[in-house]
């Protein structure tokens, strides 16, 4: 990620975890600010963007404001796996019907 720029928006450049380096973003000043410090770690992104479709049929963003962001945990796969399955869960014997009722309630 860079920050800079001059004015109301920063100028930002965005690498995706994939490598790709999105450029044609901006952030005001306070939201840039509050990136800065997590300049080489990941964090997602939330804003107004717009998108293009590639020729081989995908969608590639073009722009994007951002407007709020998160740090994403960068623990290993087998860590975070490690974690769960390390916790002392007590589920009801009625799990998947309580789970069932409250999706058909929500529906």
């Amino acid at each position: 990620m860079r920050v800079g720029g001059i004015g109301e928006n920063a100028q930002l450049l965005i690498q995706e975890m994939s490598g790709n380096v999105i450029a044609g973003c901006t952030a005001s000043r306070s939201v840039a600010q509050a990136m800065a410090p997590l300049i080489y770690h990941a964090i997602r992104v939330s804003g107004i963007g717009s998108w293009h479709r590639t020729e081989e049929g995908r969608w590639a963003i073009t722009r994007l404001h951002v407007q709020s962001f998160d740090p994403l945990d960068e623990s290993e796969l087998e860590d975070v796996v490690a974690r769960l399955r390390s916790l002392n869960v007590k589920w009801p014997a009625d799990t998947i019907e309580q789970l069932q009722a409250m999706r058909e309630q929500a529906a």
